[in-house]
């Protein structure tokens, strides 16, 4: 059986903005209403950057004014591991 190898801090930090790694691998967070995504309108999904996985649709997305881009639920069954990959998404039109 193959095993999948883990990527180390130092690839993380590498191939990760200082923004992303912080958030992904820190568990920080963007400052309110700075984010890239707080005001996205495009239909697609939000994957996680580190290992790909879907999230969240654009359908789950709501707008709460805190700040954030805010989802209403996350995709079902949930396979990013918060341990591994911190939630700091990416969005990919379809």
């Amino acid at each position: 059986m193959k095993t999948k190898r883990i990527p180390d801090d130092d690839f993380w930090k590498e191939n990760l903005s200082t923004l992303q790694y912080n958030v992904t691998r820190q568990g920080g967070t963007e400052a309110p209403y700075s984010g890239s995504l707080y005001l996205e309108n495009r239909k697609g999904n939000y994957k996680c950057i580190c290992c790909g996985e879907m999230l969240f649709t654009s359908e789950m997305k709501f707008h709460s004014s805190c700040g954030w881009p805010s989802f209403h639920r996350h995709q079902s069954p949930p396979r990013a591991r918060r341990a591994r990959c911190t939630v700091r998404a990416s969005l990919f039109v379809a």
